[in-house]
């Protein structure tokens, strides 16, 4: 049995609005334009990470957002519209910088918009752009918000602490859940009885290190965990890192180093 890890990060932190870290798989602008590859000059000639041979919306010169060359002779390029991580940076615990789009609190009020005065009244009119999105202006121990309710005030948010790493889902092209897990994290499997295996996500190739989970048809929710002990094989096959369960089948091994 193996676990197969396909590297993709499809998100842009909050704490990197323009996208100048992104390594996601993005290749379609916001208009609807295929971009072309880095490497290719045609139909557009440029200066602008010629190496790279894919064509992934990328920031290499500060704009304000992800973007890439198009594959339509009339149009040069066009910004890429990725999404901002539901998460709070580990540089960030307090998420004084989230601009996510949560908009329910903790206990599932939903928010009132920062611009409306009722049912609520306050004094954050600086913030009326925001929409009805959790925030926190005033250094509070998380992003919160007023409520709809007349009769909560206002209740912090349920916002996840990306930390180290981040856990999302999607559906694949089967209609079957695959969970996206991304960063540099140790993780407990719920596939492995009592048998823990340790994967070290690091910088793999281009900086990507978000990875889809599956073993074998099935797909297994990961948990993020301490310091384990490794109970499993590395290997690289095709570009790809797999982690071969049968030495769980026993006791748990000492760490293996990753391979490079």
């Amino acid at each position: 049995m193996t676990l197969v890890f396909v590297f993709t990060v499809e998100c842009v932190t909050h704490d990197d609005p323009r996208g100048q870290k992104y390594r996601g798989t993005m290749a379609t602008t916001e208009s609807g334009y295929t971009c072309q590859k880095w490497s290719s000059q045609s139909p557009h000639q440029h200066t602008l990470l010629k190496t790279e041979t894919h064509n992934y919306c990328r920031n290499p010169d500060n704009e304000p957002g992800v973007w890439c060359y198009t594959t339509n002779p009339k149009k040069r390029w066009d910004f890429c519209s990725v999404p901002v991580c539901q998460c709070l940076g580990a540089d960030d615990p307090k998420g004084l910088k989230y601009n996510g789009l949560v908009n329910k609190t903790k206990s599932g009020k939903k928010c009132q918009a920062w611009g409306k005065q009722r049912p609520h009244s306050h004094s954050f009119q600086r913030l009326a752009d925001q929409g009805n999105f959790c925030r926190n202006p005033d250094s509070e121990a998380a992003p919160w918000c007023y409520t709809t309710s007349s009769g909560t005030r206002w209740e912090l948010c349920d916002i996840p602490d990306c930390g180290q790493c981040e856990i999302k889902q999607e559906r694949s092209r089967n209609c079957k859940i695959i969970y996206k897990v991304s960063g540099k994290c140790f993780f407990e499997s719920s596939a492995i009885s009592n048998c823990k295996f340790k994967a070290n996500l690091g910088a793999y190739r281009n900086g990507v290190t978000e990875a889809s989970v599956v073993i074998a048809d099935k797909v297994h929710i990961l948990k993020e965990g301490g310091s384990l002990r490794t109970c499993a094989e590395f290997e690289m096959k095709n570009d790809v890192l797999t982690i071969v369960e049968d030495t769980c089948k026993q006791s748990c091994r000492p760490p293996i180093p990753p391979t490079k």
